[in-house]
């Protein structure tokens, strides 16, 4: 697909009257899916559309119909060339990619579900054992398909989900959020004896944290996923980070959203104080937490 044009405002706006031929439902998507707008996940439409519904200026059957999209999310509904320079185009359903493009991220899920049940087995047998819970709380999240497609194409490669596997570490992430500091590498260890979960990579920014401040332990690790005809070997990122440093990291990200990565200067400088500050109360709480149980 050459001489693409995006049209993100209105997604369907040059989509075919559906007199045009479809190809295999696997071929559109493949296609599709590398030409998603990274705004907004519409899909790339040839030039101003089919020849045809040009010329007699008809909308998309669906659109005039009253079914189609209008928002910016999981719009896929296209016109794509099947043959150059042909004007034969082919039509792809919404929901059928909308299910497709959902089963591909399916073994993500199934990880991240799979990590939150050894984290909470690691949490409630610690707890009974030790009197002590290393873990406060724990969030997970999937990617969308847009952020992943974007995150491709700022490493440089297609825009396709079927790389995502080899060259993202991140589509499935899992946050763990601890009392103290000797907690987070508690946690770290108890992951690393688990037969079936291997460590691939570690960043460790509490023992050397960021310019701005940012401090977390970050992990990237691969789990087995065991499907109904297969096990897939999947990669999670685990941040693992106390009470404070979340609290800090949360609001570093408000502000940036808010000021669109363009924060000031003066913002900035008072952020970094204030990661400071929140490694010094995390060190005197964890202090104070070892004097009350040596009582």
């Amino acid at each position: 697909m050459n001489n693409l044009e995006y049209r993100s405002a209105e997604p369907l706006r040059r989509a075919c009257s559906g007199s045009c031929y479809a190809r295999s439902l696997g071929e559109l998507l493949r296609e599709a899916v590398r030409e998603l707008c990274p705004g907004c996940l519409s899909v790339a439409v040839q030039g101003a559309g089919c020849a045809r519904c040009r010329r007699r200026g008809r909308r998309c059957a669906r659109q005039a119909a009253g079914g189609g999209r209008t928002t910016c999310q999981w719009v896929f509904t296209t016109c794509i060339v099947a043959e150059p320079g042909a004007g034969i185009l082919g039509i792809m359903d919404i929901g059928v990619a909308d299910d497709l493009l959902r089963r591909s991220l399916l073994v993500y899920k199934f990880a991240v579900e799979e990590l939150m049940t050894k984290l909470r087995i690691l949490s409630e047998e610690f707890d009974l054992v030790h009197r002590h819970d290393p873990i406060e709380h724990v969030t997970q999240r999937v990617k969308r398909p847009d952020a992943i497609l974007d995150k491709l194409r700022r490493k440089g490669l297609p825009a396709d989900l079927a790389l995502a596997a080899e060259h993202l570490d991140d589509v499935a992430g899992v946050r763990v959020v601890c009392p103290f500091v000797t907690d987070v590498y508690r946690v770290r260890d108890m992951l690393a004896r688990q037969s079936d979960v291997e460590i691939l990579k570690t960043k460790d920014y509490i023992a050397t944290p960021k310019p701005n401040g940012y401090r977390s332990l970050h992990l990237i690790v691969r789990i087995p996923v065991f499907l109904s005809d297969r096990v897939e070997q999947v990669k999670v990122e685990v941040q693992l980070r106390t009470i404070a440093m979340d609290f800090w990291a949360t609001l570093e990200h408000k502000l940036y959203y808010k000021y669109d990565d363009q924060v000031p200067a003066g913002f900035v400088d008072e952020l970094t104080n204030t990661a400071a500050i929140a490694a010094e109360l995390d060190a005197r709480m964890e202090s104070l937490h070892l004097k009350v149980q040596r009582d």
